[in-house]
């Protein structure tokens, strides 16, 4: 259901070229649940990043790292999709150090796909991304400002 509502605001938003060879980061993966569901029907790759320690899933290539210093090279994935990671009653963030380094692994063009728009300031999201479609209280798609 959630993959059918990104594609469905990636359509809206006039970015379904993305869905052509899509790369995902799920930041804030935990089990890594819709790393092992993508990965299972051919519809993307995807890679489940999460900070804390959870239970292996060999289906859902997942990744324990720092948010802060992701382990992939610039311009790994066309859409980081985070639900959960970002609420800062939950974890305690630095969006102004998060934000740079989600751009550096997104490509040119990528989109940040995510239901928590909210936690971060609009003004800080607007430095690196423009909004393009959804809403803040729901899921929402900020594609990634052009250098």
């Amino acid at each position: 259901m959630l993959w059918s509502e990104m594609k469905e605001l990636l359509e809206v938003a006039n970015r379904t070229d993305i869905l052509t060879d899509p790369v995902i980061l799920d930041l804030g993966g935990g089990k890594g649940e819709l790393a092992k569901y993508l990965n299972s029907t051919d519809s993307a790759q995807c890679v489940s990043m999460e900070m804390k320690k959870v239970p292996a899933n060999p289906e859902a290539s997942q990744i324990r790292a720092d948010a802060y210093q992701m382990p992939f090279a610039d311009e790994s994935f066309n859409i980081i999709y985070s639900r959960g990671a970002l609420d800062t009653s939950l974890y305690p963030h630095d969006f102004k150090k998060l934000l740079p380094e989600m751009v550096r692994v997104l490509q040119k063009k990528g989109v940040f796909c995510t239901w928590e728009a909210g936690e971060i300031s609009r003004e800080d999201l607007e430095q690196y991304f423009k909004f393009v479609g959804g809403d803040a209280s729901t899921l929402s798609l900020w594609e990634k400002i052009s250098e």
